[in-house]
């Protein structure tokens, strides 16, 4: 399977290189449901692409080239090998999903630095050198600020999954998991986290943060300390 994946994806890779870059000032949300948690061996099952207006410019379902089922994956996304069976494959649809994404201003997606964006690269998705990559999940925890305390290692704030963060933004739409949505809400909360009161939240909790580490740190003994591993804050 992972002899003919890798092949797949390196046919992918090329359609993907040879899309014209055309730069635009576009700034879009992304989203995608897949088969599981590991980008070199889980695929693409949903991708939805959308303006921060919340306007849809691309949505697709795929099926996948190797992978025949998920049952892990399919508890959360809800989609089943069935309901892919007589999709295309992501190698149908990624010229066009490189064109928007590969020549925008900014990319935005939530929780998109660890999870979606791997994926993106393993069919050859590269964002242009100048683009802006923002992740909610990272502003909105500090936003949120519910603190994640170490064991003398530096604290954090916990991440939140996107329901959460949604709902502490005030948004009211649902239906969870399906790519489309979930770009529409991550779309709502990044244009909340940009607004006035939502910045001196940030700063706020930030410089709390600062102060409370400064203050945690000196108070341990001068043993020293661990490193710290972000990806054991994930709360989603």
């Amino acid at each position: 399977m992972e002899h003919d994946l890798e092949a797949y994806r390196k046919q992918c890779a090329g359609i993907c290189a040879a899309v014209p870059k055309n730069p635009t000032n576009l700034k879009l949300v992304f989203d995608l449901e897949t088969t599981g948690l590991n980008p070199a061996e889980d695929e693409i099952l949903e991708a939805a692409i959308v303006t921060t207006d919340g306007d849809i410019l691309f949505e697709s379902r795929f099926k996948p080239a190797c992978v025949t089922e998920w049952p892990k994956a399919q508890n959360v996304n809800g989609i089943s090998p069935e309901m892919v069976a007589d999709a295309p494959g992501i190698i149908d649809k990624i010229g066009e999903m490189a064109a928007l994404l590969q020549n925008a201003e900014t990319i935005i997606g939530y929780n998109g630095k660890h999870f979606d964006i791997p994926f993106l690269e393993c069919y050859g998705i590269r964002f242009r050198p100048d683009a802006m990559v923002s992740d909610p999940m990272l502003d909105g925890a500090v936003v949120y600020g519910e603190l994640r305390t170490n064991n003398g290692a530096p604290s954090t704030y916990k991440w939140k999954n996107l329901k959460a963060m949604a709902d502490f933004c005030g948004y009211t739409g649902s239906n969870w998991h399906n790519a489309a949505a979930d770009c529409i809400a991550t779309a709502y909360v990044w244009q909340r986290l940009q607004e006035p009161d939502m910045r001196e939240r940030y700063e706020q909790n930030m410089q709390a943060l600062k102060e409370f580490n400064d203050w945690e740190l000196g108070a341990i003994s001068e043993s020293p300390i661990p490193d710290f591993d972000i990806s054991q804050a994930i709360s989603l």
